[in-house]
């Protein structure tokens, strides 16, 4: 679900980071198990990026939004941008959100935004 920073061309983009269409599934014939072992590498490094990117992002409107005066949830930022991937990529948001969410991507994503966001208030 998650990809690298270079565009591709059916992607959904998650924070900057393209989501591809294709995932995990179609690979066959001779040297499968090993294309498929470098897809699954190559899609947990995306993932790890698409994480980053998220904190990222939910830490500069958390920042503005606390600097105004509101209140700020990161969750609501990370699953908001999966779900706005998704459409635009025509994936079905809810599986997309669920897939991401037993992966850990979304724990994680709103764990960094929360640590940087309390650093950012102890400072």
């Amino acid at each position: 679900m998650c990809a690298g920073s270079r565009k591709h061309p059916e992607a959904a983009v998650v924070s900057g980071v393209a989501m591809p269409k294709d995932g995990l599934e179609g690979v066959a014939g001779p040297g499968a198990e090993r294309a498929q072992q470098e897809r699954e590498v190559a899609m947990r490094h995306m993932c790890a990026e698409a994480e980053f990117a998220l904190a990222a992002e939910a830490v500069s409107v958390g920042r503005t939004l606390r600097a105004a005066g509101a209140g700020f949830d990161a969750g609501t930022l990370v699953a908001v941008r999966l779900v706005e991937a998704a459409v635009a990529a025509k994936f079905d948001p809810v599986e997309v959100l669920a897939w991401m969410l037993a992966d850990g991507v979304v724990d994680r994503a709103i764990s960094i935004a929360d640590a940087d966001l309390h650093e950012l208030d102890e400072t």
